[in-house]
């Protein structure tokens, strides 16, 4: 066969399903076949293979198989999904489009919005940085995050400020420079150089947008280096319990015998506990618990004729079974903090402060009652000691704010409730006050309250000061009066009383928006780790248009935003009102839209 005649072939294949030998089609199938879409009707078809390509991370090529294409043509005759490369161009107009939607939508918002940053290897050992952002849309009443950057930052020395130079473009990028209130980043020497080159790089009227006292620690981390000294005193036991595992699992025969002995063991088949993350505390403490529940088959199959020859460096004595047993007991605590902090839909800043002691004091009771042969003795001063070190990061001003502002918080008279109050006395007369006093005052309505309120806190004329120490201490007195169950949506509780506490409702808006770690960062890194599998010549600028792309299409979603169902319509209505310099500075302000004006030329 001639190429000529293999290439009509191929063609005859992709674009109309017709193969060589193809059967002779009746009438109405040969009707079928030929229809032509209207030409909107392919619009929408297109942009749904695109977004769908995206949401999945799937591969572009996926809609020249043939089972796609098959798919396709079952669920709506006549429509032919487009070329592998035609899929990659919709996806960086897609990027385009929302992205510009981001920036409409983030003028309208009146919040401040903060931002986490956490670093990435990607398997050509890359460098990446996602940054996200965070902060609470009053028109929804939803606390919010989506991606703003994935960038790609050169290792070595001076990352810090490179890390902080791209964080400062992007967010000056996207009209966000001047609303960014706080920064979350970890311990590494190169992250706090970042945000504190943020901090100092960002101004407005000669002062700082992001005041050092709001260049914050990760809790989570926090957490993660004081357990890193306990995990490491049963670092051996763990060793061979890794090697035990993995073992088992790379083998077919091993798993069956292991299933087998668990259904004599245990009366029921169980595959071997996957190994754990050893950088995650709760991935490990997640795998010992299983192999505690599992330990007479562990045992039984590391003595097996089958296995022990393969097993024996890996056996584990009793006294390793004994201290794993003592470290997931200790472990089940900062477990549950840690998950409950990394939570990105609820307030959780506010709850750090509490968090951290509660860790301290737990360490402590820990301490005191266990017994004298528990291995975890020994590694406690060492958890304390991190939590001392880091205990001014975590109670910081921020967290004290946010901490007040949660109505689930007793506001007991002490120290502590007189520093927080002073606190925001002066957050209201340096930002809130003029924004509460300026609103069109409201109608005056028959309320029980308003001699408590409305005519301090709501009058122009009245001084801000009274107006926020009226409002303090209506708060307080409400809040220990009727203090929020654990359950309950900070968010909504906020909006029910926005009219109540104008100045602290607003306050409120900022702070409690505020993460506690930098773990939504982190999910960002986890989801980049599956976009990448077997895609790893996928080039740095088409990774991040997807990756923010599959962002900001939940985010949209989440606000219940229509996202333009005709992505070359709508690209070309938004780069019609950009001349060629405006086109050009986006380019070279922005890898993917010059990578997207390359495709097109």
């Amino acid at each position: 066969m001639s190429s000529s005649t293999g290439t009509i072939l191929k063609h005859l294949k992709q674009k109309h399903g017709i193969t060589e030998g193809h059967v002779k089609t009746t009438s109405r199938q040969t009707l079928i076949t030929s229809t032509t879409l209207p030409s909107h009707r392919v619009a929408i078809n297109d942009a749904a293979v695109v977004m769908y390509v995206v949401r999945r991370g799937d591969v572009h090529t996926l809609s020249e198989e043939d089972s796609f294409r098959e798919y396709s043509r079952t669920l709506c005759p006549g429509f032919e999904p487009k070329s592998a490369r035609t899929i990659k161009r919709g996806i960086l107009k897609l990027y385009f489009i929302l992205r510009s939607m981001l920036m409409e939508y983030f003028a309208t918002v009146p919040s401040k919005v903060s931002t986490t940053f956490d670093g990435w290897s990607n398997p050509k050992l890359q460098g990446l940085y996602p940054v996200t952002l965070h902060w609470i849309d009053t028109s929804v009443g939803l606390l919010l995050t989506c991606l703003l950057d994935f960038t790609y930052i050169d290792p070595g020395k001076g990352a810090g400020k490179r890390i902080g130079t791209a964080i400062c473009e992007r967010l000056s990028d996207f009209q966000i420079d001047d609303k960014i209130l706080a920064v979350v980043n970890d311990n590494g020497s190169d992250a706090i150089a970042a945000a504190e080159y943020v901090s100092s790089t960002m101004t407005a009227s000669g002062h700082r947008i992001v005041e050092p006292r709001n260049l914050l620690r990760c809790a989570k981390h926090t957490l993660q280096l004081g357990i890193k000294s306990a995990v490491d005193v049963v670092e051996p036991a763990l060793t061979r319990l890794r090697g035990l595992l993995s073992t088992v699992r790379v083998s077919k025969v091993r798993r069956a015998v292991f299933r087998s002995v668990c259904k004599g063991l245990l009366d029921k088949e169980f595959e071997p506990p996957c190994t754990d993350c050893r950088t995650r505390f709760n991935s490990t403490h997640i795998m010992i618990k299983q192999c505690i529940a599992l330990q007479p088959a562990l045992d039984m199959i590391a003595k097996h004729a089958q296995c022990k020859a393969d097993l024996a460096d890996y056996r584990l004595t009793d006294d390793d079974w004994l201290h794993l047993h003592h470290v997931t007991s200790f472990l089940e605590l900062p477990a549950r903090l840690t998950t409950f902090l990394g939570g990105d839909s609820y307030p959780t800043l506010s709850v750090a402060v509490r968090a951290n002691e509660k860790m301290i004091s737990h360490c402590r009771q820990f301490l005191e009652t266990c017994e004298r042969d528990n291995v975890m003795r020994d590694a406690i001063p060492s958890i304390l000691d991190y939590h001392r070190k880091y205990e001014p990061h975590l109670n910081s001003d921020a967290a004290l704010v946010s901490m007040f502002l949660d109505p689930r918080n007793a506001k007991t008279e002490g120290p502590l409730l007189t520093k927080t109050k002073t606190l925001i006395v002066k957050l209201d007369l340096l930002t809130y006050s003029a924004l509460s006093d300026a609103e069109e005052e409201p109608p005056a309505e028959a309320d029980t309250d308003d001699d408590l309120w409305n005519d301090g806190g709501y009058s122009a004329e009245a001084t801000s000061l009274e107006g926020i120490d009226k409002e303090l201490s209506l708060f307080v007195a409400t809040v220990n009066e009727n203090m929020q169950p654990r359950q309950a949506d900070v968010i909504s509780w906020w909006h029910s009383n926005r009219k109540k506490y104008r100045r602290l409702y607003a306050m409120a808006m900022d702070y409690l928006a505020i993460p506690a770690t930098f773990i939504p960062s982190e999910r960002a890194n986890s989801a980049a780790g599956r976009a990448y599998d077997g895609r790893e010549s996928l080039a740095s600028p088409m990774f991040k248009a997807e990756m923010c792309c599959r962002s900001w299409l939940d985010l949209f979603r989440k606000l219940k935003v229509a996202v333009p169902d005709d992505l070359n319509a709508a690209f070309r209505a938004r780069m019609d009102k950009l001349d060629a310099d405006q086109q050009r500075d986006l380019a070279d302000n922005d890898d993917v839209i010059d990578l997207l004006l390359k495709e097109l030329e």
